[in-house]
């Protein structure tokens, strides 16, 4: 699954940004507050020409858009790591796709059937069962090639991409124990078993 166009990762500067603004947010209310007290203004539109108030809602702004791009990226991933996580298989416990994955039972019903209507899953979702019509076969993302024996296969338990078990452990041996995909720290003692 490619990422979509709207989907761009909060950088660096802009999660540091998004705690400057909140502190900005927090400052600027207080700020505002104690210069009401102290001034005891006897017009209510003296309050609202306080610099402060300006800072605050410029601050909210900027957080609000930032928390939403946030959002939106947090919603992709989780529904491509459900993805990831049920395409190979015949039978799925939403319940224990909600304990493994932190998301509630409703949340990922709700994205099971999104990516049915998508028509990137086919099934059905029956009590607390998805039910594929027709499992993908797994493609090994080292050489691009369909996985077809089911014991010699391995998934990153990270990012969930499947790989042929000597073509990852050769890959780790090469690499110093990442995966290829999301560059997270694999032990062979986990892909042996």
């Amino acid at each position: 699954m490619s990422v979509p166009k709207y989907i761009k990762e909060l950088s660096r500067f802009q999660k540091r940004l998004k705690l400057v603004l909140l502190f900005a947010i927090l400052i600027s209310l207080i700020i505002w507050i104690a210069h009401i007290y102290i001034s005891n203004p006897s017009n209510v539109i003296i309050i609202l020409l306080y610099p402060e108030i300006y800072i605050f809602w410029v601050a909210l702004f900027g957080y609000c858009y930032l928390y939403i791009k946030s959002w939106k990226e947090r919603i992709y991933y989780a529904e491509n790591d459900i993805y990831e996580t049920i395409a190979y298989r015949s039978k799925t416990s939403i319940r224990s796709i909600s304990n493994v994955k932190n998301v509630s039972e409703k949340d990922v019903k709700s994205i099971i059937q999104r990516l049915i209507n998508q028509e990137k899953l086919f099934g059905t979702i029956k009590d607390d069962l998805f039910i594929s019509e027709r499992p993908m076969t797994p493609i090994c993302s080292l050489c691009n090639k369909d996985i077809t024996d089911r014991l010699f296969m391995f998934l990153c338990p990270f990012c969930k991409r499947p790989y042929h078990k000597d073509h990852i452990i050769d890959y780790i041996n090469e690499y110093k124990g990442q995966c290829p995909n999301c560059k997270r720290h694999l032990e062979l003692s986990d892909i042996i078993k």
